[in-house]
């Protein structure tokens, strides 16, 4: 803070913007905080206000501009909080949706293995919830750093301590992501392997479903002949035929097989 021409002036602390925020509500509390600084620097000026009208009017503008970007934080914590849960729910029809599908598609008729690769998808899906919940955290712990770092420095004080934590936190950040893509793969792995042995096992029935067809084939095939009278012609031994004989000994006798 400083004093020139019998006025005092003081350097505003303006609060990081994050990417993304340029919607239309954003963008008026912006504006509203822009208009606020400019009023404060255009105090110094109005010389029908006395020292003491200027100070008041300094900290009421002082106090505005800081409701305001409050305001807009909040604002941008919660777009980014339904960013996440858009992403969640996306992650969930993805994958999740997927688990349950397949285990009410395959509630019967499943093989034990199957079944088990199903469960372990279903037990890495849950997990993948919970780290997504940890590093929405961290990120919103690194946004408030950083905003507290910004305001700290605006104003020359030190925030060493606040940027080794920042530090930490981004790291633990970093870990949380890396652990959640292996176990999405985890989760892709096991309904792969479920897959398989869904396609084994169905193999496998029909396998065991075309063999009885075709024992149920034969065994038709089978009664189907027994008992059947076959007419047959035979000669017996040392007997001579006449050509001229219309029936000769022997012919169309019936053979019981």
């Amino acid at each position: 803070m400083r004093i020139e021409n019998g006025s005092m002036v003081t350097g505003s602390v303006q609060m990081p913007l994050q990417q993304g925020s340029d919607d239309a509500y954003s963008k008026n509390i912006q504006k509203q905080i822009a208009d606020a600084e400019k009023k404060m620097q255009e105090l110094g000026d109005k010389e029908e206000l006395s020292l003491e009208e200027k100070m008041k009017k300094r900290q009421e503008l002082r106090q505005q501009i800081s409701d305001l970007q409050n305001q807009l934080r909040q604002h941008q914590i919660e777009q980014r909080k339904e960013a996440r849960q858009k992403k969640g729910s996306s992650m969930d029809d993805m994958l999740g949706g997927n688990v349950q599908e397949r285990k009410d598609k395959n509630s019967s008729g499943m093989s034990s293995a199957g079944m088990q690769a199903l469960i372990a998808a279903d037990g890495s899906m849950k997990q993948a919830q919970v780290q997504g919940a940890v590093k929405s955290q961290m990120d919103g712990k690194a946004g408030v750093l950083k905003a507290e770092i910004m305001q700290d420095e605006a104003r020359g004080g030190d925030a060493s301590e606040k940027r080794e934590e920042l530090a930490e936190t981004e790291a633990k950040a970093a870990q949380i992501e890396g652990s959640t893509i292996n176990t999405l793969s985890s989760i892709n792995n096991d309904l792969k392997k479920a897959n398989e042995e869904d396609q084994k096992n169905n193999r496998t029935e029909m396998e065991g479903k075309e063999q009885v067809a075709k024992e149920e084939s034969d065994e038709k095939e089978l009664s189907e002949h027994k008992g059947e009278y076959i007419p047959i012609d035979i000669v017996s031994s040392g007997i001579t035929l006449d050509n001229t004989t219309e029936d000769p000994v022997g012919n169309n006798v019936d053979a019981l097989l």
